[in-house]
């Protein structure tokens, strides 16, 4: 029985899911993140913080078809691998950096989803929308020679030492 249905039975009346919490039920983002770790190689996520050099080079080559251009998606543009990596991203930072999810009210106009602001809170840093942390990731990716996912790990290496 899903959460859903569980209180549906408790409460006697259907409850409808917002759009969030379609997002970020974790069984979904656990999935997307499985996705992006199937299509790069990656076995799971280490118990320890890992720059993942075995499987750098697959990562940085999906994520460099995924962005050719090293821009933002739009809403209307954005792929299932964009999603998948934005939830790869979460999961390691929630257990490396410790962060946390949430919609964010900040910036909805500039999300890269549609009825969404997904933000992670972080302990020794200040938040960051999701659109915000993958702006963050392709620009530096830029001055890597197009390495987007050497970039992120850069990042989330820095949020990790913040929340030491």
């Amino acid at each position: 029985m899903n959460d859903n249905e569980q209180m549906t039975m408790d409460l006697g009346v259907p409850v409808e899911r917002t759009e969030w919490s379609k997002w970020a039920n974790p069984h979904r983002r656990a999935a997307q993140a499985q996705k992006f770790m199937e299509r790069t190689g990656i076995q799971s996520i280490p118990d320890e913080f890992s720059w993942f050099s075995d499987v750098e080079e697959s990562a940085n080559n999906a994520l460099s078809e995924t962005f050719p251009e090293m821009e933002l998606p739009t809403p209307e543009h954005y792929s299932e691998l964009v999603d998948a990596f934005i939830c790869f991203l979460g999961e390691y930072l929630t257990k490396f950096a410790d962060a946390e999810w949430y919609d964010s009210p900040v910036k909805r106009e500039d999300s890269i989803y549609e009825n969404i602001n997904p933000a992670l809170r972080y302990r020794g840093s200040k938040d960051t929308t999701a659109t915000e942390l993958l702006q963050d990731i392709l620009d530096h990716g830029r001055e890597l020679d197009g390495r987007i996912f050497t970039s992120a790990m850069v990042i989330s290496h820095e949020l990790h030492l913040n929340s030491l």
